[in-house]
């Protein structure tokens, strides 16, 4: 039986997108996610998806590919949580690639709610899902990555990964940080607005 991530790829891919898995982006850490898989369990579906960004140069921009920076994402989550890659899909700023990270089943290591907002629980990493766009700040996101994360959350609301109607946050809302910073944030209620006309729902 296919796992929840496994479905929301292939939902993904159906719909045009370029979806890498962990053993195509070259993961180094499989036994963190089979772990974390038995020993983390987020709870299913998510009420919110929250948006980050890697503040990591994009390597693409010089000599480096997405791959290289899926594994730095990768390792800088191991080295400061031990968790692999603390979100569960990064998409790349420029193309809109998209790379699997920490299972939709496990607990990520992305938002902590610091600042006791209400209505949201303490651990947002149990009943949240988090994607983070590749890059620094300041830059911009292009139109594919943009449509990109809009058809990845609609396929996420097909496969009952996230509920309907998920909020849909930035990191910053939660954290004294500017995360996904502006240009990101921006486009925010627009992307959430057209992840409702993408989901495919069942038809009568």
């Amino acid at each position: 039986m296919a796992t929840i991530t496994q479905r929301v790829v292939r939902n993904a891919r159906r719909r045009g997108l370029t979806v890498l898995t962990r053993p195509q982006w070259g993961s180094r850490y499989g036994s963190v996610y089979v772990w974390r898989r038995l020993f983390k369990r987020a709870h299913q579906p998510a009420d919110t998806v929250v948006q980050h960004i890697t503040v990591t140069f994009d390597s693409g921009k010089l000599v480096g590919d997405f791959k290289t920076d899926m594994r730095t994402i990768e390792r800088i989550g191991y080295e400061r949580f031990k968790s692999g890659f603390s979100y569960n899909f990064a998409v790349d700023m420029r193309d809109g690639t998209i790379g699997v990270g920490q299972p939709l089943d496990a607990k990520g290591t992305h938002t902590v709610n610091d600042k006791n907002v209400r209505g949201f629980s303490r651990d947002q990493n149990l009943r949240a899902r988090a994607i983070a766009v590749i890059g620094m700040p300041g830059d911009q996101l292009s139109k594919d990555a943009e449509a990109a994360i809009v058809q990845l959350l609609a396929a996420m609301v097909d496969e009952g990964a996230v509920t309907p109607g998920f909020d849909y946050e930035p990191h910053s809302k939660f954290a004294y940080k500017d995360c996904p910073c502006g240009p990101t944030r921006d486009r925010m209620p627009a992307i959430r607005a057209a992840v409702n006309k993408a989901v495919r729902r069942p038809k009568r």
